[in-house]
């Protein structure tokens, strides 16, 4: 697809992200985010095919909350990765953010794509535990444990299908491109990681880590299969080897 068809597709796709619609929305705004990691675009490429974007410092607070869980961090920080934007858990013990390091265009799609996922995520807890309820033998379970649990085995096999994509656009060229399209998209990310942890080490930023533990099997088996039947932009499959829980 020409550059210019492409850029005028996804200004449309843009267009109906902001629909009243909000499943028409959610799956424009996701369509809009694979397209733009497919060819190796930026929003602000979209919006002027001239303009050059720098690495910057963005923070995103999450629904006003004080403290972010740890779900929330591994599923950012999985979005992150497959986008090239550095992603921190900033702030204090009583009032906690994102830090979000990268080119304007990636960063942006991760919120967008984070928004879409955060919602998902809580609604498919909250019908599977309904589901794990009518189930025999799970008298006496801790639902409050299971729905943490759940919670962090879908973000954690979303993160793993967001990286398998980006590994798979980077060393193979789609039909419809130039031949070496993967190879530079993979010397792209290369180059934008670069320049994220250049930034980090100048504005002298540290990670804050945190142990991801689940406390029910149960509630992190149910999440990781519905990880696995999670829609990303109709472009991801499931069906890849677990990994451990990493944040």
């Amino acid at each position: 697809m020409e550059k210019a068809k492409l850029i005028e597709k996804i200004q449309k796709l843009v267009g109906l992200s902001k629909s009243p619609n909000e499943h028409e929305a959610t799956a424009a705004a996701a369509k809009v985010q694979t397209l733009l990691a497919e060819h190796n675009l930026s929003m602000a490429e979209v919006k002027d095919p001239t303009k050059q974007e720098a690495t910057d410092e963005n923070i995103v607070n999450v629904d006003g909350r004080k403290t972010i869980p740890v779900w929330m961090h591994m599923l950012m920080d999985g979005i992150c990765r497959a986008n090239y934007v550095y992603c921190l858990r900033t702030g204090t013990a009583q009032e906690q953010y994102f830090t979000l390091i990268g080119r304007p265009g990636n960063v942006i799609a991760c919120k967008t794509l984070f928004t879409y996922l955060q919602e998902t995520v809580e609604r498919e807890c909250k019908h599977q535990m309904q589901v794990a309820k009518t189930k025999p033998g799970n008298a006496g379970t801790s639902w409050r444990s299971w729905a943490d649990s759940f919670r962090k085995g879908m973000a954690n096999r979303i993160s793993q299908r967001l990286d398998e994509r980006r590994q798979e656009l980077e060393s193979v060229d789609s039909l419809y491109e130039p031949i070496g399209s993967a190879l530079v998209r993979q010397s792209m990310g290369q180059i934008m990681t670069q320049e994220n942890k250049s930034f980090v080490q100048r504005k002298g930023m540290k990670p804050k880590r945190q142990k991801a533990t689940v406390s029910s099997s149960a509630g992190r088996q149910y999440g990781e299969a519905a990880g696995d039947r999670t829609a990303l932009g109709g472009q991801l499959k499931g069906g890849a080897n677990r990994k451990q829980l990493t944040v």
